[in-house]
């Protein structure tokens, strides 16, 4: 199913965009900038309500979100896993040995 995925989203790519129209090194670099601000920013919005207002929900939400993003990284890695970039890839955290 997750292979499915992969495809629907390489022909997604191949529809949008010409065969090497792209700037590979860029396209790592806001890879890698996506990623941390889709990690760092909930939680300095979190912490910025916490010091505003404390409120005991605000920080079991932040307590989640900081024990849930080491499953985002295991998921990302099965990604990587499957990727056939993986060796090519400055980021890849699945890189074979």
């Amino acid at each position: 199913m997750e292979e499915d995925a992969q495809r629907a989203g390489g022909k997604l790519a191949k529809l949008m965009f010409k065969k090497n129209s792209g700037n590979y090194e860029v396209g790592v670099k806001l890879a890698g900038v996506t990623w941390g601000l889709a990690t760092v920013t909930p939680i300095f919005g979190i912490v910025a309500v916490l010091i505003i207002k404390f409120e005991l929900m605000s920080l079991i939400l932040l307590v989640s979100f900081i024990l849930l993003t080491p499953i985002n990284f295991v998921i990302h890695r099965e990604a990587c896993v499957k990727c056939r970039m993986r060796d090519l890839c400055p980021d890849s955290i699945a890189k074979k040995s």
